[in-house]
């Protein structure tokens, strides 16, 4: 599980030096948005188009929205144009560089309005491709999660309660219809990161009444005012 988070799963790099492996990695990045993106679509500006994949690689696992990445554009004096963004963003998902997850809600003006988490087609890429250490680990746990997740056959939201507090995602079976809520934290030894990750667990639990509540963490187990705190390898093999 370490070396999956460490190097990803394409298999040509498996096994090699770090420095050749992140070459390898960014060489695949630069090949995909050159033949899959500029090349098929009329691109207002590659440059805009570079940023905003940098900006998603800088902040994946988070919410992102088109205004955040027009603000930044623009502090570096190339095109910020909204819609254009927009367009940049399902270009790369459609080259499947990235993965979006949406705000769980039945409206669509809600949806509009709430900005979606992104996700890394691999986690060797996103070590590869960003400058994120150590410290943000639970980033890369949260993207793998996301990735076993979708080898699934689900619907895959976020949730925010009613009070403002986010629960990494909501996960619907779409045969059973079947209803998970999963919270990704590297580990819970502060008592504040528990209260908080178990809090929104609680209220979202409660508020939409689904039952199957989990934490996943690196080497954690135990079950806790109904809620499973499970492993991240464990989770994987049972997801």
């Amino acid at each position: 599980m370490e070396r999956y988070l460490d190097e990803g799963g394409f298999p040509d790099v498996q096994g090699e030096d770090r420095r050749i492996r992140t070459k390898m990695l960014q060489g695949y990045v630069d090949a995909v948005l050159y033949r899959d993106v500029i090349e098929r679509h009329d691109v207002p500006s590659v440059q805009s188009l570079r940023y905003t994949l940098e900006y998603i690689k800088h902040n994946f696992a988070h919410k992102i929205s088109t205004r955040a990445i027009s603000g930044v554009l623009k502090g570096l004096g190339v095109s910020d144009n909204r819609e254009y963004i927009s367009d940049y963003l399902d270009w790369l998902e459609q080259a499947y560089l990235i993965y979006r997850v949406p705000i769980n809600t039945d409206s669509l003006s809600v949806r509009r309005m709430n900005p979606d988490k992104f996700y890394l087609v691999d986690t060797g890429l996103a070590r590869a491709v960003t400058p994120k250490n150590d410290a943000a680990r639970g980033w890369f746990l949260e993207n793998l999660v996301y990735l076993a997740l979708r080898r699934g056959d689900n619907i895959i939201e976020y949730y925010n309660t009613k009070k403002g507090e986010e629960v990494d995602f909501l996960v619907t079976d779409r045969v059973t219809k079947k209803r998970r809520l999963i919270q990704v934290s590297w580990e819970k030894t502060s008592h504040d990161t528990e209260v908080r990750e178990l809090s929104a667990l609680k209220t979202a639990r409660d508020e939409i009444n689904v039952d199957d509540c989990t934490v996943v963490t690196w080497d954690e187990e135990r079950t806790t005012e109904g809620v499973k705190i499970v492993p991240a390898w464990k989770w994987c093999l049972e997801a």
